[in-house]
């Protein structure tokens, strides 16, 4: 888990720079109104990103698809995640895999804090 952490810290400051990676830290505080704890037997994909160069080259396919074998093999009956509401082509990515939306969340937490709502989408695992 610290492992996670620290990998997606290192991104957050590749991406924002170090200064612009305190205001991300500071909104990541009061994202809990969005992101809530999936249901059981579900696995929960987050901080899913491929970079830039990458993108449109199917990575984003095969790590889904990698992840959807993992959950087979595991018993899990659904993957769920959440997308930001200002993402729409990885929106598009994971509809056109089969997840559906579920809901939409619109961030409630602290006023001035600059996170998207995000659609909670799920992709039901055929045994």
């Amino acid at each position: 888990l610290i492992r996670l952490y620290l990998g997606s810290l290192r991104n957050i400051i590749r991406f924002y720079g170090l200064l612009g990676s305190f205001e991300v830290l500071k909104n990541a505080l009061h994202s809990s109104s969005v992101i809530e704890k999936p249901p059981p037997k579900t696995m929960y994909i987050c901080n899913l990103g491929v970079s830039p160069k990458s993108r449109g080259l199917g990575v984003g396919s095969a790590l889904i698809k990698y992840e959807t074998e993992k959950a087979s093999k595991n018993g899990y009956k659904d993957i769920s995640l959440d997308v930001a509401t200002n993402n729409p082509k990885a929106e598009s990515l994971y509809q056109r895999l089969g997840f559906k939306l579920v809901r939409e969340k619109v961030f409630r937490g602290k006023k001035g804090a600059k996170i998207p709502g995000t659609r909670f989408l799920v992709l039901p695992i055929s045994s």
